[in-house]
């Protein structure tokens, strides 16, 4: 590869860089109220413009049906969902979030963006472009890999 460096291990490192400096954030969404998982999944479900299953979550983040169970029963006994029937199939479950996950949410925005501004720091609207699509392609490489 360019430099000697390797994509994956770039990319790992970089990951890990961002997620530490965030968790060392002291913010009102970072203590003990969710997880980053439950965190993603809040997000998932507010930003939602149709009613959300868990047949959702186990699409949108690629995890397997016992996990999207366990994930989702420790966010409703943390008071961060709700699951209710719906009238067409008792089998389905909405996923719906309490005011507690809005309000955790809401304050995850504030930090994201903040975040977001330093990541972007000297960046301009060319260079940004340029990664993004760069980004792309190691994605869909990432997803279509056949070893």
């Amino acid at each position: 590869m360019g430099n000697g460096r390797e994509i994956g291990y770039e990319i790992r490192a970089l990951n890990n860089t961002i997620r530490n400096r965030i968790n060392n954030l002291k913010t009102p969404s970072s203590p003990d109220h969710a997880t980053r998982m439950q965190a993603w999944v809040s997000a998932f479900v507010f930003h939602a413009d149709r009613p959300i299953y868990q047949k959702d979550i186990e699409t949108e983040f690629e995890i397997k049906r016992s996990t999207a169970s366990t994930l989702l029963t420790s966010m409703e006994k943390n008071g961060l969902i709700t699951r209710s029937s719906v009238e067409h199939d008792a089998r389905l479950k909405r996923i719906e979030l309490t005011d507690k996950a809005r309000r955790m949410h809401e304050q995850f925005l504030i930090t994201a963006k903040r975040v977001e501004s330093c990541l972007a720091k000297g960046l301009d609207e060319e260079e940004l472009d340029a990664f993004f699509r760069t980004l792309d392609k190691i994605s869909d490489n990432a997803r279509n890999m056949e070893i």
